[in-house]
């Protein structure tokens, strides 16, 4: 009698269990859908961080190799612009004569004062190969976009030292609660789809228009911003718009070496934690 009743008692429990069991399964499973759903979040946004970051480095990289224009001056065919542009400048002489070395420095130049708040700019003069001065190389709507660029710059490098330190933070919260770190094979995947994305736009829009476009929004309304090549050495200098294409390129190229670099340093450090 007391083994019977025993074993309804503990049938009793049992169901009680099943029935509480089946009024939590929802709830605990919530919880899990939400907690996975805030890491994927968290992974998403740390992802964004470090690439907006490697941007940045990679702007400086390049800043620092000028942009590689001494191989873009034979790539493009600029020295073909520039002999025949050079001769046509409705406000300048001479131009044409500059050698190739005198050119990259110029641009060198350029690049320096846009990426310290556009100091110097008017300053910035050509030679001809005897090392004479011939003439500044710039006219004053040329420094008025210039200097546009300058603070469009500075305003990014601001966002950048944001995005550095959210980078930081963000390693230290992967760090202290040994949150999952985002395979990097994955973020690597969703940032070339995006690439590819945006190519297709680019191209499907038109590299030009888009560029144009871009100039009107960003800039200030009444700042020159467009110059034809018998107007602007500036312009002539550069193969504008030409060059930008083959810059964005090289962006692309140096921020998706940062962003795997980033990415493979930021897991070596988070091995290091000492076992829970």
């Amino acid at each position: 009698m007391y083994c019977t009743a025993i074993v309804g008692y503990l049938k009793c429990k049992v169901n009680e269990i099943k029935r509480d069991s089946a009024q939590t399964f929802p709830i605990r499973r919530w919880h899990q859908m939400r907690n996975t759903l805030l890491i994927r979040l968290i992974q998403a946004l740390f992802s964004i961080v470090a690439l907006w970051t490697s941007l940045f480095f990679a702007w400086h990289t390049l800043s620092q190799i000028n942009f590689t224009y001494p191989l873009l001056h034979d790539l493009i065919a600029i020295d073909e612009t520039i002999s025949e542009y050079g001769p046509q400048n409705r406000y300048k002489r001479g131009f044409e004569l500059t050698t190739e070395d005198e050119r990259s420095r110029l641009f060198n130049e350029i690049i320096v004062a846009v990426n310290h708040d556009g100091q110097g700019l008017e300053r910035i003069a050509y030679r001809n190969p005897e090392g004479e001065t011939l003439d500044t190389l710039l006219r004053q709507p040329e420094v008025v976009h210039l200097k546009d660029v300058a603070n469009l710059l500075g305003t990014l490098r601001t966002i950048s030292y944001v995005a550095l330190g959210l980078l930081v933070c963000g390693i230290a919260g992967f760090w202290r609660w040994r949150l999952p770190f985002p395979r990097i094979r994955n973020v690597f995947a969703g940032t070339l789809i995006s690439c590819a994305v945006v190519a297709v736009a680019v191209v499907a829009y038109g590299a030009e228009a888009l560029f144009y476009q871009w100039h009107t929004l960003v800039f200030p309304e009444g700042h020159q911003w467009f110059f034809y090549y018998q107007d602007s050495l500036m312009t002539t200098l550069m193969k504008a718009p030409d060059i930008f294409g083959f810059i964005a390129g090289l962006l692309v190229l140096f921020s998706l070496g940062y962003l795997l670099i980033t990415l493979r340093f930021v897991r070596y450090v988070l091995t290091l934690r000492p076992l829970p």
